[in-house]
């Protein structure tokens, strides 16, 4: 059986610098999965 994964999942664009780059910072430190 496949295992699953319970994290919360966000998809970021433009996750390179800026604003976008601190919200990717901040969800991942929350234990998000993020796909950027």
């Amino acid at each position: 059986m496949a295992e699953t994964d319970s994290r919360k999942t966000i998809v970021l664009t433009g996750a390179s610098r800026g604003i976008g780059h601190a919200t990717v910072k901040r969800f991942s430190r929350e234990g998000w999965r993020v796909i950027t």
